[in-house]
């Protein structure tokens, strides 16, 4: 998918009738399958709306066959992670911040919608269920989640340059996202 730039209020029509069809093309499974997917996504895109102080982002994705893999990162040049973390724990580095907001449960609570669970729920589902990566660079603070034994592994450091504003690099593994329609259960309906 090409480099998209969007508006942050508006970004529902670029997930739904854009990435997440090409996503399906792409590794050719139902559109259940790739639910959590889109809604680990979309929480990056609404972090951008309300977290970020701009009003715009950019993304771009691109399918790597030979290599089982999705690329898809989302971008913005807003104040980044760790200046809004610090509104609420002055005293951390900018690699210690990026670690607190993917805490689960840690919201700034920007607005009545913040529970404090995206990133958490986009790390926890990428790294164990997909057995992907999840890459965070804002400010000086770099955070790698992959898959650890028991868990997601982790690491957060400061690095010598600065990234002005937050991105995000979703590496989502295309040869187990089969396994994920295993664990789609139908729900019967009735009143």
């Amino acid at each position: 998918m090409p480099l998209k730039l969007f508006q942050a209020d508006a970004y529902v029509p670029y997930l739904y009738r854009d990435l997440m069809p090409w996503i399906k093309s792409e590794v050719n499974l139902s559109n259940d399958t790739l639910e959590t997917i889109k809604t680990c996504l979309e929480e990056i895109f609404h972090n951008i709306e309300y977290h970020s102080g701009i009003k715009t982002g950019c993304t771009l994705s691109q399918h790597f066959p030979k290599e089982n893999r999705i690329s898809i990162a989302i971008s913005d040049f807003g104040i980044g992670i760790p200046t809004r973390v610090r509104t609420k724990m002055p005293n951390l580095t900018d690699a210690e911040a990026i670690r607190q907001a993917c805490k689960e449960g840690f919201t700034k609570k920007s607005n009545v919608l913040n529970r404090g669970a995206g990133l958490p729920n986009l790390i926890r589902y990428v790294t164990q269920r997909n057995s992907g990566t999840v890459l965070i660079h804002s400010g000086e603070g770099y955070l790698s989640a992959s898959r650890g034994p028991a868990s997601s592994n982790v690491t957060s450091r400061q690095m010598p340059w600065a990234y002005p504003g937050t991105i995000v690099n979703v590496l989502l593994r295309t040869d187990t996202l089969e396994r994920l329609e295993s664990d789609i259960q139908q729900e019967e309906f009735t009143w």
